[in-house]
C-alpha cells in the first residue's frame, strides 16, 4: 500500500460513501413519510442518517483495502453504534432535565470516530490497534482543517440541499473525502510506508 494508493483509495471511498449514503437516506425519508404518525418519522429520520454514516465508512474501508470484511466492518460499526447510543441517550437525556434532539447528533459523532477507529484497526494486516489510533488522528488532522477550509468557501456551506433529495450537497461530498484522505493518511504512516521500504 502505498501514499498514492491509499489517498485515492479513501478520497474515492469517501466521496462515493456520501453519494450513495445520500441516495439511501433520501429513499428511506421519503418511505417514513407516508406513514402517518410522528414517531415513525423520527424513526426514519435515525434510521436514515445511521444508514448514511454506515455507508460512508463502509465504502471508505473499502476503498482503503479492496476488501469485502473492512466494508461489512465499517458499515456494521457505525451503523448499530450509532442507533444504540442514540435509543440510550433519548431515554438518559430527559431524565437529566436535557431536550432529546441532542441524542442524534451525539450519536453520531460517537459512530463516527468508533468506525474510523475500526476502519483503521480492519484495513492493517499487522499493528491493528495503532492503526486504529492513526486512522483517527489522521482524519484529525486532515478532516478539521479542510472543514475550516470548506467553510470559508462562499456559499458552500450554505447549499445543503434537501434531506429528501437524492443529491448530496457539496459540503458533505467534500467531508467524506476528507475523512477519506484522512484515514488513508493515517493508514500510510503506520502501514504503508514499512511496505514501501520493503
Amino acid at each position: 500500500m502505498n501514499l498514492f494508493e491509499l489517498l485515492v483509495g479513501g478520497a474515492l471511498g469517501g466521496l462515493g460513501g456520501a453519494a450513495v449514503g445520500q441516495i439511501a437516506a433520501a429513499l428511506i425519508s421519503r418511505f417514513w413519510l407516508l406513514q402517518p404518525q410522528a414517531a415513525y418519522l423520527s424513526a426514519g429520520i435515525r434510521i436514515g442518517v445511521a444508514l448514511q454514516a454506515a455507508l460512508l465508512y463502509g465504502l471508505i474501508a473499502f476503498g482503503l483495502s479492496r476488501r469485502w470484511r473492512p466494508f461489512v466492518l465499517g458499515l456494521g460499526v457505525a451503523f448499530f453504534v450509532m442507533l444504540g447510543i442514540d435509543a440510550g441517550l433519548s431515554v438518559a437525556l430527559p431524565r437529566m432535565k436535557i431536550s432529546a434532539d441532542y441524542a442524534l447528533p451525539y450519536a453520531y459523532i460517537a459512530a463516527m470516530w468508533t468506525a474510523v477507529f475500526c476502519v483503521g484497526w480492519a484495513c492493517a494486516g499487522d499493528r491493528r490497534c495503532l492503526s486504529g489510533f492513526a486512522g483517527l488522528a489522521g482524519s484529525i488532522c486532515i478532516e478539521y482543517p479542510g472543514n475550516f477550509l470548506i467553510r470559508l468557501v462562499p456559499g458552500l456551506m450554505f447549499w445543503t440541499g434537501s434531506p429528501m433529495g437524492f443529491m448530496a450537497a457539496p459540503a458533505i461530498l467534500a467531508d467524506g473525502m476528507l475523512a477519506g484522505l484522512g484515514l488513508g493518511l493515517g493508514l500510510w504512516i503506520v502501514v504503508g510506508r514499512e511496505h514501501e521500504k520493503a
